[in-house]
Parts: structure tokens; sequence; C-alpha cells
């Protein structure tokens, strides 16, 4: 099931992308486009085209992935969640072994320490190990949202690019009124789902990770 997780979070943002494209520039140019699909002669040029598609959904379901990963204000801040641990005492600053210079740079790796809280328990602690498969399973959902989201505001300028290529032919106004309103709309519903996406895998890791913490306390105690 994790190795399906993972494929499908490479491949379906790109297979999402070519879908939701397609729609809009039938929407915008429809007849424009059956003529093209009309002028292939043979059952090879339906293969090249098919395969065609088949790379260029993986790949560009991979680079959405990269162009996501690259911005750090995409990734969950755990700095609030940090400092809730220090302030009831469930976790040290100076216990962390990694050399942050200044507490801002120790919260702007709140990711990697929240990770490394996770990790490092997940083998040893008995809540946390049977948390490890749905976690990864809302990475995954993460991940694959935030590389759709990627894709939905590229959309517009695709449509735009098609149409510079057809040397701005005259389309009826309804035309275009749909195709880019589509695609306005699904920018929101992508970026809405990339944000609960995120929301309900920040909230998990903390709820699993903080009762871990408070039960060892609870036993340290006793």
């Amino acid at each position: 099931m994790n190795e399906a997780y993972s494929l499908f979070r490479y491949t379906l943002p790109g297979i999402v992308f070519t879908l939701e494209l397609t729609f809009c520039l039938f929407l915008l140019n429809f007849k424009g486009i059956l003529e093209v699909l009309k002028d292939m002669k043979n059952e090879a040029d339906y293969t090249f085209i098919a395969i065609l598609i088949t790379f260029f959904t993986i790949g560009i379901g991979s680079i959405f992935t990269l162009i996501y990963r690259s911005f750090s204000n995409l990734k969950i801040d755990y700095s609030s969640f940090l400092k809730e641990l220090e302030k009831q005492k469930l976790i040290k600053k100076n216990s962390i072994p990694f050399p942050f210079k200044n507490e801002k740079e120790y919260f702007e790796n709140s990711w990697v320490i929240t990770s490394a809280l996770w990790y490092e328990r997940s083998e040893e602690k008995n809540g946390i190990k049977g948390s490890k498969e749905r976690s990864l399973s809302l990475a995954n959902l993460m991940h694959n949202a935030a590389s759709s989201m990627i894709g939905s505001y590229l959309i517009p300028g695709f449509l735009i690019c098609y149409l510079w290529y057809n040397d701005w032919k005259p389309i009826e106004i309804c035309k275009y009124f749909f195709s880019f309103g589509l695609s306005i709309f699904l920018i929101c519903l992508h970026t809405k789902s990339f944000c609960e996406s995120k929301k309900t895998l920040k909230n998990f890791t903390e709820l699993v990770i903080w009762n871990s913490l408070k039960a060892d306390k609870k036993k340290f105690k006793i």
C-alpha cells in the first residue's frame, strides 16, 4: 500500500494536470482540437500521442514535486508546537543533538526537529508505531495535493500559450469565460485541498507526539 501511495505521489499530479488542461482546452476551442485529431492519418499517430502523453504526465508530475519542495513556506511550520512542548517541559532545546546557531535557526528547522522526534520514537513507542502507516498516507496525500496545486497554477499560462500559438484567432467570449473561469476555479479547489491536507497532517503528527511525550513524562514521574 505504501509503495502505491509513493507511486501516485509522483504520477497522479501529472495525470490530474493533463486531464484538467485537456478539458480547459476543449472548452476554449473544441472544434480546433477536434480538427487536429481528425488530421491524424493512422493508428501510429494515436500510438505516438498516447506514449507522449504517458511520459509527459509522469515527467510533469515529478517537476511539480520539485517546484513544490523548493518553497520552504509550503512546508509545515511546527515552531509553535515546539514552543509548547518546551513550555510544558516535554522537551529541552539543548537536548536536540543538532548544531543550531541561534533560536531563529532552531525554529526555522522546526519541521526537521519534529520529524526527528517522530522517527526516533517510531521504533520504540507503540503509540507512534501504530500511527506510522497513517502518517505516511497523510504525508503522501499532502504532497499529492501540493503538486496538483502547482499544476493548477500553470493551466492559465498554458491556455494563453495555446492562444498565442494559434495567433489569437477570434473565439466566442463565452468560451474564454468558461475556460479561464474553470482554470481559476481549479486553482481555488487545489489550494483549499492542499491547505486542508497540510492542516490534517500537522494536527495528526502533533497529537501523536504530544501523547507519546506526555505518557513518557507521566511514566517517569511514577
